[in-house]
């Protein structure tokens, strides 16, 4: 008979030995989820105390607070189950991913709308979004953001590349010499493959224009709870970029799928300017899951061309139509986590598509990046606003 035991089961590192029957093959460990397959590894460690290579290490430091609870090994087939202490139940409902979701990623969601409905909580109109959002993996909010508020925007981005605010970096791409640059704000990467980062750390404008009241409505029906912003990216030009899922390289603590973006149109937006695009539905194709278990590309880089290429070959194979955002200012386009979206190809050179992208999680979760940075944070219309790149200007 196969015996295994567990010595340390931490959110950083799960530990101990295993040993099959007569010690003459490794056992297996097999790593579920939730009741799913994710991965395996071998116990064919050394353990000095024992004498014999039964040991088994599964580093989890990377993977979302959390998930270590709702973790099971399954030693030597289907003989052996080891569970940390306390550990979660099994779901009320699962959810469409391996690796979390809100309510409405959850089996039986539509029943849950229902009670919301029946008890006042939702209304005809957010209802309607709702859906479309559960079917489509965004929605788009004419008019969220008015024009006052747009203009004052626009001109606190115009003073920020003219060198009037201090403290704000970009991030600019090279494409003639693959070269990826982290740089404070300097005017002659403004037209290039370029992003202003987090701007709502120094311009109150950009945490108001993101937290409008029609937005923050939504983004508080789909968590259930009051929104975190932790990321923003601003763009002059289109940026051309492949289309991908956020969950690959964003990562949110606690519920990786607990995640929604907003795409804000700062001027009418023409075609062939790089305009969003994304496959309409993609938020529902099978999970790409990264050297066998993880949601985050980091663990495997060696994949993520072949996690590119997937997306393309999954709306084909599952009929995603392949849309375009030509959002008129003020427009806001929220997107679900997993939609897989890019900047569609420049086709008319010179012509600007100022926008602005802000990504969201619950309040009760948050940006990987706040494990090691504890910066103060700032609350605007009911959303709790952070940056990794230091303490946000009140």
């Amino acid at each position: 008979m196969t015996v295994g035991y567990v010595d340390v089961w931490t959110d950083n590192i799960i530990s101990g030995w295993a040993e099959t029957p007569g010690g003459g093959t490794p056992a297996e460990i097999r790593v579920e989820i939730d009741g799913r397959y994710v991965g395996s590894v071998l116990a064919d460690l050394y353990r000095s105390d024992l004498q014999r290579n039964v040991g088994y290490s599964i580093d989890i430091s990377n993977f979302p607070r959390g998930l270590a609870r709702k973790m099971a090994l399954r030693v030597g087939g289907d003989d052996l189950v080891l569970r940390p202490t306390g550990a979660d139940s099994a779901p009320e409902r699962a959810t469409h991913s391996l690796y979390g979701g809100m309510w409405i990623d959850r089996d039986g969601w539509r029943d849950v709308l229902d009670g919301k409905i029946s008890r006042g909580e939702v209304d005809d109109a957010l209802a309607q979004q709702l859906v479309d959002f559960e079917r489509d993996g965004y929605i788009i909010i004419p008019g969220a953001v008015d024009k006052d508020l747009l203009d004052r925007l626009n001109r606190d981005i115009e003073d920020v590349w003219a060198g009037k605010v201090d403290g704000l970096k970009i991030e600019s791409y090279s494409v003639d010499i693959g070269l990826l640059r982290v740089v404070p704000v300097d005017n002659q990467y403004r037209y290039g493959s370029t992003k202003l980062l987090d701007p709502h750390l120094r311009l109150s404008s950009a945490r108001y224009a993101t937290s409008a009241p029609r937005v923050v409505k939504f983004l508080e029906a789909i968590f259930e709870e009051r929104a975190r912003a932790f990321q923003q990216l601003c763009f002059t030009m289109g940026s051309q970029q492949p289309i991908h899922k956020d969950t690959a390289y964003v990562k949110v603590d606690g519920n990786p799928m607990s995640m929604a973006a907003t795409w804000l149109a700062l001027e009418d937006i023409s075609e062939g300017t790089g305009e969003l695009e994304y496959y309409v539905g993609s938020h529902r194709s099978p999970d790409y899951v990264f050297g066998g278990i993880s949601k985050w590309m980091e663990h495997s880089p060696g994949q993520h061309e072949d996690f590119l290429d997937s997306l393309h070959r999954d709306a084909e194979q599952l009929g995603q139509k392949r849309s375009k955002f030509l959002g008129h200012a003020g427009d806001v386009l929220v997107w679900h986590a997993d939609l897989a979206h890019g900047g569609s190809k420049i086709t008319n050179p010179g012509v600007t598509r100022k926008s602005l992208v802000t990504h969201y999680t619950a309040k009760s979760h948050s940006p990987f990046y706040m494990r090691s940075l504890n910066h103060k944070q700032v609350e605007v219309n009911g959303v709790s606003f952070t940056s990794q790149y230091g303490e946000i200007n009140a």
